[in-house]
């Protein structure tokens, strides 16, 4: 009921309406139960799922590895045997999807198998650039999204947005944020950042085969392996929230090589679309890196640094803990209504939905309440399903 409850008057409004859910249940849910619904009352109505893009094949990859006598990871380890036969099975899958999404594949897919037909969004090389950008599995499906009228996404995808610049989502005017308790917390961690040791290390594993320099790649491997001691000596005193010295010390010092690898990457000649497509694959990740290492040595009073452990190891993580003036510039000021609809009852519940609506206190002073959040009230999609069903559908 709630969901139709927002669904129906987003799709009456005949403007482009994004509903971002806090888990794949509930954006599952309402892709494959509630949108179909709502097609049916309201046939003229276009839905799109749109999901991150590692969610997706890259047919980049997809053609390096059909056309690869042996396998490879991007860092040019080989891909072990039992990996490779699924990563076969995924190539194969890539000519006969229609979607390309993950979700699709009828077998349980290795992580490290994914990752070898997938790229992250730091990753990707780009559609203008991309041999095969034409044809891409994500492209598509943003392309979907583009022309219909109502995009389910999740949470996470929407923060990712927020923090990219409003980069991967479509153009829109509202957004509904389902199961809304969650988002204060996903908000603060997507719009702030982490860094861990082992990704520095990889980094330099991922630059090796590409540029000729072994001792600029064996320092940045050594400083990753440098900071994961500081962290565990860190750790180990108990002070799991902001830098010690040494700690400090030691991300000035990845801040400087990890800043000449980029540049090497960058200035690194190449000589085939191919060349190209594996340098993007570790200049964009790297870039990505020594941004969040700035950003964790210059941190604001208004974030909070703190260790967290892994099943690797250790990991520095930034959170934003005033979502406010952020939410204010990038979101609020750009849409014109946004709601939030939560099942949770909890009263910590209703504390994080209430601080994600401080984030209104400076537009409700301008007087513009009524469109500017809406918390939608639990009886009101039981009246509206109430409504569908006596109606039958009908909405003349």
């Amino acid at each position: 009921g709630k969901s139709l409850a927002y669904l129906i008057p987003a799709a009456l409004a005949r403007r482009r309406v994004v509903v971002a859910t806090a888990t794949k249940n509930l954006q599952d849910q309402l892709a494959l139960n509630d949108a179909p619904l709502l097609q049916r009352v309201l046939p003229a109505t276009s839905v799109a799922v749109l999901k991150g893009k590692q969610n997706y094949l890259c047919r980049l990859k997809v053609v390096e590895n059909a056309g690869a006598d042996q396998l490879s990871f991007d860092d040019g380890s080989a891909v072990p045997v039992s990996l490779a036969r699924q990563v076969r099975r995924l190539v194969r899958f890539a000519q006969e999807t229609e979607t390309g999404e993950r979700d699709d594949v009828e077998f349980d897919v290795d992580p490290r198998a994914w990752r070898s037909v997938s790229v992250s969004a730091q990753e990707c090389v780009g559609r203008a650039t991309c041999p095969q950008g034409h044809n891409c599995f994500h492209e598509l499906a943003k392309d979907r999204a583009q022309a219909a009228d109502v995009v389910i996404v999740n949470t996470h995808l929407y923060a990712s947005h927020l923090a990219s610049g409003s980069m991967l989502l479509p153009e829109h005017d509202l957004v509904v944020f389902d199961e809304a308790h969650e988002v204060p917390d996903i908000f603060s961690a997507l719009l702030g950042t982490s860094l861990s040791p082992f990704r520095l290390v990889a980094l330099a594993q991922s630059a090796s085969p590409l540029i000729d320099d072994e001792v600029l790649c064996d320092s940045v491997r050594r400083s990753g392996e440098s900071l994961a001691r500081v962290l565990e000596e860190q750790f180990a005193t108990d002070q799991t929230s902001g830098l010690s010295p040494a700690t400090r010390e030691e991300l000035d010092v990845a801040r400087a090589v990890l800043g000449a690898l980029v540049e090497a990457l960058r200035t690194t000649p190449v000589d085939s679309s191919g060349a190209e497509a594996r340098r993007a694959r570790a200049l964009g990740p790297a870039q990505h890196a020594l941004t969040d290492l700035t950003r964790l040595l210059e941190a604001t009073s208004g974030e909070l640094v703190y260790l967290t452990r892994s099943d690797r190891d250790l990991v520095l993580e930034l959170n934003v803990l005033d979502l406010g003036p952020r939410l204010r510039e990038d979101l609020w000021r750009v849409v014109k209504s946004s709601q939030a609809k939560s099942r949770q009852d909890r009263v910590d519940g209703k504390q994080k939905i209430h601080q994600l609506h401080l984030a209104l206190v400076a537009r409700r002073l301008e007087g513009v309440v009524a469109r500017q959040a809406v918390l939608l009230d639990e009886a009101l999609g039981a009246l509206v399903e109430g409504t569908v069903r006596v109606a039958r559908g009908r909405v003349d």
